[in-house]
């Protein structure tokens, strides 16, 4: 057990009291077993996944931009000013996207590593990612967890804080895109990819 995830679960009861709510009831709303509730409230089981913390966030009916922030953070504090238009915003002033922003996760990625400089398998190496993984995230092949998303800002971005949250925030954008068209019965696939031959590219 991680003061991380101690925090997060004490968030995670709280706002549960607030909206008088059952364990079992936002687990229900979640669509995450009983089992699994009872872990993540008391720090046993760290969030990791983003498609289980929009999960929490629809369930809570918080931000869920803020939410994967704090949890990302180890923190048991929601950060109301994070949101998908402060991210859009933090993106379009920097050099990495001034030009347009991302439609996606991998779109990021990408061009992050081409602002480092690295091929695919200095990338993969630096993030502590095996190579196969690296190529399918840039191909939105591959759902990174939050803490992968960490590694990836901290070794590639300028600083931690520079691309952790818009990496986090991009992905929460992807995972709930795919969670509207999975409502209606379809597939979300962004219409962004890769340039041939860019696995050694630099921008």
């Amino acid at each position: 057990m991680n003061a991380g995830a101690r925090a997060v679960g004490g968030f995670l009861v709280a706002r549960r009291h607030e909206l008088g709510l059952k364990q079992r009831e936002v687990g229900f709303r979640a669509g995450i077993s009983h089992t699994s509730m009872v872990r993540f409230e008391k720090g046993q089981r760290p969030v990791q996944s983003v498609a289980v913390t929009a999960k929490l966030a629809k369930a809570l009916e918080v931000n869920p931009y803020g939410l994967v922030a704090m949890v990302a953070d180890g923190k048991g504090k929601l950060d109301r000013s994070v949101s998908l238009s402060s991210i859009v915003d933090q993106l379009a002033c920097s050099y990495v996207c001034d030009l347009h922003e991302p439609e996606c996760l991998a779109e990021l990625i990408f061009l992050l590593r081409a602002i480092a400089r690295k091929d695919c398998e200095e990338a993969a190496a630096a993030a502590g990612l095996h190579v196969r993984s690296w190529d399918k995230l840039e191909r939105n092949e591959y759902r990174p967890s939050i803490p992968v998303l960490v590694r990836i800002a901290e070794r590639l971005g300028s600083g931690s804080e520079a691309y952790r949250v818009p990496l986090l925030g991009l992905a929460m954008r992807d995972q709930l895109r795919r969670q509207h068209y999975e409502r209606k019965g379809e597939t979300w696939k962004p219409r962004w990819t890769r340039p041939p031959r860019s696995r050694r590219w630099s921008r």
